[in-house]
């Protein structure tokens, strides 16, 4: 945690190891201040670790005075009051972070001591979560109470239940988000087989029309029997796979398929929706799909400023008919997801709603009956788990390892360093800065900006000559620039986004090498390629940055 270093200095930044109690301590050594403390960061939890990197705003010493005299106390060791033992120990007990040790505040008369020192309903309500207990506040959320405290009562039961509601959005988003891709068509199919009923409900919470639900169960059969049999046969011999091929009343659709297995991509995808006569259906579903999550999105970011129904009957799973649009619509996709995701868990969200429905459907016995134990995971399988794990990780930094010299070697073509001399430690902090400037994102990248920078790229590596770059044909090239359109998601560098010169820089130095290239000349290789971009541009530009700068030593 970075401290303050004068009486003025107020904006804490935590590293993601201290709570609330800790900054408060850190700065007035008296955590008695966390309420007023939680009072000027409303949208920071009061308990539990602060995120990484968040900013705490502290009041001036003064204010905190102030607010020590209103509640009954003096900041600090009062040793006016008394210097006995009891104090001395309940003194110690308070520079340990714990909570003061006389009995527990009660909320009716917290509430009505805190309008009388003059605060706001909502002012109020948050320190009496800061001051009081859960289970406390629950109980004066459900109490009767004089009409002067109701709402006090409101905005205490808004604080109570809004998280469980922003949860249930964030929630139904991700499911909306891993249904559109390919591995989620692929896991709904799987789960229509074992409960079509289950997963047309589902699908039904979400508003897909029937004929779109229709023809996804229609498709289901012939489509998972064509996926198993490309699996099957990508694993066997060659010269045996092309004759079973040609022998295969499907072989047309298989070899496709196979070509998707073999190369480690998605058989579902693209072009090959065709084959299983999905090709207007499921790209109809996924922009439903996108546009009921950007409402979820929408109505996500006006959460905090919704009434207390709103929020209530998203966070109870109530019906909502009786609100205002558009929250009838939003109420029922979060009603008929959010029980689903309770019981699938993190893994059934990340399959998406074939995820929720499949372990629920294989799973005969429900709460309270009788039925088999869960699996026991032995510790040869977690050995193999870890052992994968190492192993991907090792691959990831091969990789890194062999593009990283490549992009450096790009990076000197168009944005050289200019002045390169003195001391070590003065050329290595030089270097660095001028890495991070040309990297890090200063806005949000576009795909055709990311084309064009491609193109100067390259035009300036030919013209260098740069090793390799004569290896990328013109058909090459175009898959390269299709590529670098698509790459405007997430890549991190530094805890921020990578620029668009780093994501061009990034696509052109993978292209160049030579296994990598090759995948550019088949349609499910190019497939390939984009995947293993957006998995390894972080790494490789995190790579890199630690290569430029040690080449000043």
């Amino acid at each position: 945690m970075t401290k303050p270093t004068h009486d003025d200095a107020r904006r804490i930044r935590v590293t993601g190891r201290e709570s609330m109690a800790d900054v408060v301590l850190a700065v007035f050594a008296d955590v008695r201040l966390l309420p007023l403390v939680a009072d000027r960061n409303p949208t920071l939890p009061p308990a539990g670790a602060l995120p990484a990197g968040v900013i705490v705003v502290c009041p001036a010493r003064t204010e905190a005075q102030a607010f020590a005299a209103r509640m009954g106390f003096v900041l600090g060791f009062d040793e006016k009051a008394g210097n006995g033992t009891d104090r001395k120990r309940a003194w110690a007990h308070l520079q340990q972070g714990h909570a003061p040790a006389p009995c527990p505040v009660d909320p009716l008369v917290a509430a009505q001591k805190l309008l009388d020192a003059g605060l706001g309903a909502q002012d109020a309500a948050r320190r009496l979560s800061a001051l009081c207990a859960g289970e406390d506040v629950d109980a004066f959320v459900a109490a009767r109470v004089d009409p002067r405290l109701q709402p006090v009562q409101r905005a205490a039961e808004f604080l109570r239940v809004w998280p469980r509601a922003a949860s249930r959005l964030t929630t139904s988003m991700a499911i909306l988000e891993a249904t559109q891709r390919p591995c989620g068509l692929l896991r709904l199919l799987e789960a229509t087989l074992v409960a079509a009923d289950n997963v047309d409900a589902a699908l039904s919470f979400t508003l897909v029309p029937e004929p779109e639900r229709r023809a996804l169960a229609t498709a289901a059969p012939r489509a998972l029997k064509l996926v198993q049999r490309a699996r099957d046969l990508a694993g066997i011999e060659r010269g045996a796979r092309d004759l079973a091929l040609a022998t295969d009343v499907d072989g047309g659709a298989l070899r496709a398929l196979v070509e998707a297995v073999q190369d480690g991509v998605e058989p579902l995808a693209g072009d090959r929706l065709a084959l299983v006569g999905l090709e207007k259906t499921w790209p109809s579903c996924v922009a439903h799909f996108e546009r009921l999550r950007g409402l979820l999105k929408t109505q996500h970011a006006l959460l905090g400023r919704a009434g207390l129904d709103v929020v209530r009957r998203i966070a109870r799973d109530d019906p909502g008919h009786c609100l205002a649009r558009p929250w009838p619509l939003v109420v029922a996709v979060t009603r008929g997801l959010g029980p689903l995701s309770d019981v699938a868990g993190p893994l059934g969200i990340d399959d998406g709603i074939g995820g929720l429905i499949l372990p629920r459907a294989s799973t005969p016995a429900s709460r309270g009956e009788a039925g088999e134990a869960a699996p026991v995971v032995r510790l040869a399988a977690l050995q193999a788990r870890a052992a994968h794990g190492a192993r991907v990780a090792d691959e990831g930094a091969a990789l890194a390892a062999r593009v990283g010299p490549r992009l450096l070697a790009l990076l000197a073509v168009v944005r050289p360093v200019l002045a390169d001399h003195g001391a070590v430690a003065v050329r290595r902090a030089r270097r660095r800065s001028h890495y991070e400037a040309a990297m890090i994102a200063r806005s949000a990248p576009g795909g055709a900006g990311i084309v064009g920078l491609v193109d100067d790229v390259l035009a300036e590596a030919d013209r260098r000559d740069v090793a390799g770059v004569r290896s990328l044909t013109p058909a090459r090239r175009a898959v390269v620039r299709n590529v670098a359109g698509s790459l405007t998601g997430t890549v991190a560098f530094q805890q921020r986004g990578a620029s668009e010169l780093a994501r061009a820089l990034v696509v052109v130095a993978m292209a160049l090498e030579p296994d990598l290239g090759a995948l550019l000349g088949r349609t499910t290789g190019a497939e390939q390629f984009r995947a293993l971009v957006a998995r390894h541009a972080s790494r490789i530009l995190g790579h890199a940055a630690g290569e430029f700068a040690g080449a000043a030593a």
